[in-house]
């Protein structure tokens, strides 16, 4: 990930990667340095070349005492080092997680700004819809501009995203500092336990190990938690994690409270055919004022379902067709499965932004509750819902098998 706007965000858990490195630096040298014990001054000469620091500055300096001794042992010959145990690295699969998390609320972040950029770009399209909603009585009229809802759903998409990642660092994160400062002061250890070793075997050395013993006596696992911390508290109060406002330009681009159109409405499906038609300036008013009292949960739930309409698109082509050949007899009931699946190829793909999985949810929760209409957006189209509600599979986009 690279990111200039929020560099703080991610910047924990690179620390923690490039500590742990380290940790495990400490480890290799150690190990390889036990495997060079019946080697002479070469082995440990390429040993050293191979993991110096390339520049100042790298944090690395767990492993900098064992490399600053091995150079000077380099000029004396030392004795054999003990073997070292294998360094149980951090659980990368959930510093991943981080990674993963972040780059969604990167994307969160980069959509909205550019749905709020389109947004801005199109207030006389959110005026004119506005305008019509005084005498507007048809479904597909109701639904609020793609421009609104696509913005609608980037805050909403922001808002989850910077949850999940605040949520991470505060539930997940901990436990992982902790196991880092627990292999910090476990590391030390080790180096000291090791560095006491060579000094016993290897008594021409051991001025150079008692001078590695104090450096390494001196390092204070302490002070990287504390480094560790004061990144992990910079992430916490990011203002990548802070929800950006709904700016409603319905009502002059007001920060207001956000509803509709984003998934998260509870829906109510009463006995069939008897919600009752939405106002959307009022529905609209009580989004803004946060107070639904006055506004029948019927109201809400079918000016919620047309945001993500039609529910039930059909074909055009096929739908006109069907009206004609049955002229305006008022009921049909032989309306065959074949027919069904002519019906339920629409036109061009189907808008389903929070997933064909809900809009299906939606369609099973509302068909046979509530006016096709409102389903399909078209007039006349009855008898075709009652045949899908008899015929149809919604779940898996196909004609029940007969006899069922």
């Amino acid at each position: 990930m690279n990111n200039t706007r929020w560099p703080e965000i991610g910047s924990t858990t690179e620390l923690m990667r490039a500590q742990n490195s380290d940790l495990s630096l400490v480890c290799e040298l150690m190990r390889e340095r036990a495997r060079l014990e019946q080697e002479f001054v070469n082995g440990l000469r390429a040993l050293v070349q191979k993991h110096k620091p390339r520049a100042e500055g790298e944090n690395r300096q767990y492993s900098k005492v064992l490399i600053d001794a091995f150079e000077q042992e380099i000029e004396v010959r030392s004795g054999p080092n003990p073997n070292m145990p294998e360094h149980i690295a951090l659980e990368e699969k959930e510093l991943s997680v981080c990674s993963e998390l972040a780059q969604v609320l990167y994307n969160a972040h980069a959509t909205h700004d550019d749905k709020y950029t389109r947004l801005l770009a199109s207030t006389g399209e959110l005026k004119e819809w506005w305008n019509k909603q005084w005498h507007q009585k048809s479904p597909e009229g109701m639904r609020m501009p793609f421009v609104e809802l696509e913005y609608r759903l980037s805050v909403h998409h922001q808002r989850t995203s910077a949850r999940n990642l605040k949520g991470w660092y505060e539930v997940k994160l901990p436990p992982l500092v902790e196991s880092l400062h627990s292999a910090l002061e476990d590391t030390k250890a080790i180096m000291i336990n090791t560095i006491n070793t060579i000094i016993d075997r290897a008594s021409t050395c051991s001025r150079i190990y008692s001078r590695a013993l104090g450096r390494a006596s001196d390092l204070l696992p302490l002070n990287y938690r504390a480094s560790i911390q004061g990144k992990m508290d910079l992430e916490l109060v990011s203002e990548a994690l802070v929800p950006v406002a709904y700016y409603n330009h319905f009502f002059e681009g007001r920060s207001l409270p956000l509803h509709f159109g984003t998934g998260t409405l509870s829906l109510t499906f009463p006995a069939p055919y008897s919600l009752r038609e939405p106002d959307p300036q009022e529905l609209l008013q009580a989004e803004r004022s946060n107070d639904f009292t006055w506004v029948s949960s019927e109201a809400v739930t079918l000016f919620e379902i047309v945001q993500y309409g039609p529910l039930l698109p059909f074909n055009s082509r096929e739908f006109q067709l069907f009206k004609t050949i049955t002229g305006n007899r008022k009921s049909i009931t032989n309306i065959s499965r074949r027919e069904l699946t002519a019906f339920s190829k629409p036109d061009s793909s189907v808008w389903e932004p929070l997933g064909s999985p809900r809009r299906k949810e939606l369609l099973k929760m509302a068909i046979g509750k509530v006016d096709p209409r409102w389903l399909t957006f078209r007039e006349d189209s009855e008898d075709i819902v009652a045949a899908f509600i008899r015929k149809w599979d919604i779940e898996n986009d196909k004609p029940k098998p007969k006899g069922k």
